[in-house]
């Protein structure tokens, strides 16, 4: 195991409690040392406590002597001083042994009394053994003599009186022993105590100590940055030091929220800057896209304004020219009669026909390259138009794929609320960023939708637009061609006057196919006259659609420029 493992919280406390533990083994192991002392003092009290007992066995074996010494003095015979003799042997058997067990048990300071005693004491057996003997090989009178005298009963009550010394030493020693194992006993449960009490106080003040130097101050720190932190000033939080233990840990996980936090914040800000650089950037986009708009079907519709209008100078021209063309061939007519009376008259006004037919031809070229013009700008007009419906359709790829990334984003953005509320209060300032793109991705997706609306409205009317343009260039072609019809008209009828000229010049009698050729001319101006009012109606109609799709696209792009 590494040391580092050692330095976490629990293994702090486990070292304190070990500490405890070994305090407690320490106070067990002196409690049973001191136990098993008291003990031993006990066995030896108890041992030597024994010896009283053994005193006053010996007392009784003196007792039982002196009775058995008394029924030597006694006997009839020898086999009953033989038995009297044996129970007195017996006891002073007795009496040796307890006495050498009483010399092992006493105390060393009542071993020199026990010697003193100990005179008396073989004085004693050896009387008693001696009187044994006299009372079994010479009978009770021999033993009444020997035993039963002053000396004997002097050296019994010697013996007596030094057990009973022995007796009152030992017990004086016993009772101060006792005292003095009972006041070691409660010495040593004193000291137990207070050692183990004061180890106790020691080791709660160290564990205490600990923990508030590595638990309790670094958790209030760290409380207290947290608290900081949930407050919203980033800026002045003061994070405790990481370390290896849970209290670091957890500073190390608050820091790393910390960083995180204020890549949030950063995050956040550089997203504000990003909405609100994007939203000049569809503005920026929306304008230029409007301007483009704007330009080139401003361009188209003036264009097609310009066209209406040459159109409407021409027929007004060409409307001049029939107008003047039938008032020549009136007078034509006039001339054509009067032919008839005078052939100078006739060749003077078939002249002025010839000059009239060459100016009518000249306008009607006129006419009719005003038309080619007018059905060329017509093509023109439909080319843009068609770009117009292309640009337009382009746009609405480029709505469609602006509204695409505004379901992309809104995508994420929902994916971003989820995390975050996955991550809890962690993940708030997220959540708020992630609610805002949402709102932003659906602003976004409603205002491509609304371009894309404008977009399909330019697209019907630039739809609407190519069919009128390619209606009145329809028209004009058919203006154009009434006009190349009038042209060779007029061309024939100068061919047809340049023959009156000359056939005046012949006979009168030219002036009848002049008449038929007058006729023909005034059909041919009437045609021409009713072409011209049709055309002119046509191009004011033309100027009126053009003036509506100049309003339907301002309106658009008014639109768009506001979304």
């Amino acid at each position: 195991m590494s040391l580092a493992a050692f330095r976490t919280i629990g293994a702090r406390f486990a070292i304190l409690a070990s500490l405890l533990g070994l305090l407690a083994l320490g106070g067990a192991f002196v409690a049973f040392e001191a136990d098993r002392r008291q003990a031993e003092s006990a066995e030896v009290l108890r041992a030597q406590a024994s010896a009283r007992p053994m005193i006053e066995r010996m007392r009784g074996a003196i007792y039982a002597v002196v009775m058995e010494s008394r029924g030597l003095y006694l006997a009839a015979d020898r086999a009953q001083a033989e038995r009297f003799a044996n129970g007195l042997r017996a006891h002073l058997r007795d009496t040796e042994t307890e006495w050498q067990a009483l010399r092992r048990v006493l105390p060393a300071e009542l071993q020199p009394m026990a010697a003193g005693v100990e005179p008396a004491v073989r004085a004693f057996i050896q009387a008693r053994t001696e009187l044994a003997r006299i009372g079994v090989e010479q009978g009770r009178e021999a033993a009444d003599r020997f035993g039963n005298n002053e000396q004997n009963r002097s050296a019994r009550e010697a013996f007596n009186r030094g057990l009973d010394q022995l007796n009152e030493a030992l017990t004086a020693v016993l009772e101060r022993e006792t005292a003095a194992a009972i006041a070691a006993g409660h010495r040593t449960a004193v000291l137990l105590l207070a050692v183990t009490a004061i180890s106790v106080v020691l080791v709660l003040a160290l564990i205490l100590w600990r923990v508030r130097a590595t638990v309790a101050q670094p958790l209030r720190r760290l409380t207290a940055a947290i608290d900081t932190m949930a407050q919203g000033r980033l800026d002045q939080v003061v994070l405790p030091a990481a370390g290896v233990d849970e209290v670091g840990r957890i500073a190390a996980a608050a820091t790393v929220l910390h960083a995180k936090l204020l890549d949030g914040r950063r995050l956040e800000a550089e997203a504000a800057v990003m909405r609100e650089q994007a939203e000049r950037d569809r503005i920026a986009t929306t304008r230029r896209a409007a301007d483009s708009i704007e330009h080139a079907v401003g361009g188209i519709v003036e264009a097609l304004g310009r066209s209406a209008t040459d159109l409407a100078g021409a027929t007004t021209v060409l409307r001049g020219t029939a107008e003047s063309a039938s008032t020549q061939v009136q007078e034509v007519a006039a001339g054509a009669q009067e032919a008839s009376g005078n052939v100078q008259t006739v060749a003077a006004a078939a002249e002025e026909l010839s000059m009239s037919v060459n100016e009518i031809t000249r306008r009607v070229d006129d006419a009719a390259a005003v038309a080619r013009r007018a059905v060329e700008e017509m093509r023109r007009a439909d080319v843009a138009v068609g770009g117009l419906t292309e640009s337009a359709a382009k746009i609405g790829d480029v709505v469609r794929l602006i509204s695409g990334i505004a379901g992309q984003t809104n995508l994420l953005a929902l994916n971003a609320t989820i995390e975050a509320a996955r991550a809890g209060e962690a993940g708030k300032g997220f959540a708020v960023v992630a609610e805002e793109v949402k709102t932003l991705a659906g602003q976004t997706a409603k205002a491509t939708d609304e371009i894309a609306a404008q977009i399909e409205a330019i697209r019907g009317a630039a739809a609407g637009a190519v069919e009128a343009i390619r209606g009145i260039g329809t028209v004009v072609g058919e203006v154009d061609s009434i006009a190349q019809s009038i042209a060779a008209a007029v061309t024939e009828q100068g061919a047809a006057t340049q023959e009156i000229a000359r056939s005046a010049t012949v006979g009168a009698g030219g002036t009848t196919r002049v008449s038929e050729a007058v006729v023909h001319l005034r059909q041919g101006v009437e045609a021409t006259s009713g072409a011209v009012r049709d055309l002119q109606v046509i191009s004011t109609e033309v100027a009126r659609q053009g003036q509506d799709l100049r309003g339907g696209i301002g309106q658009a792009l008014g639109a768009l420029r506001a979304a």
